[in-house]
């Protein structure tokens, strides 16, 4: 019952359009934001926040764990 209700609470975004229309490319307003939107649209909002929370060494691990050498800037 623990497990599930683990896996339930994960989030999946491998929906995100990557067309040069989609709303993950486009200009968006700044806002403070813990949850990424389901299209991706606040992307660099939901970094921003992560940032200022001050969960960068996390931020910066998932990424290293995800893609081996890479980092954001």
């Amino acid at each position: 019952m623990e497990l599930r209700d683990s896996i339930r609470s994960w989030r999946f975004y491998d929906h995100f359009r990557t067309d040069a229309d989609a709303p993950v490319r486009s200009p968006q307003v700044g806002t403070w934001t813990t949850i990424l939107g389901n299209d991706g649209a606040d992307l660099a909002s939901a970094i921003q926040t992560i940032r200022e929370i001050g969960a960068d060494d996390l931020l910066d691990t998932a990424v290293e764990d995800a893609f081996p050498g890479s980092r954001l800037s």
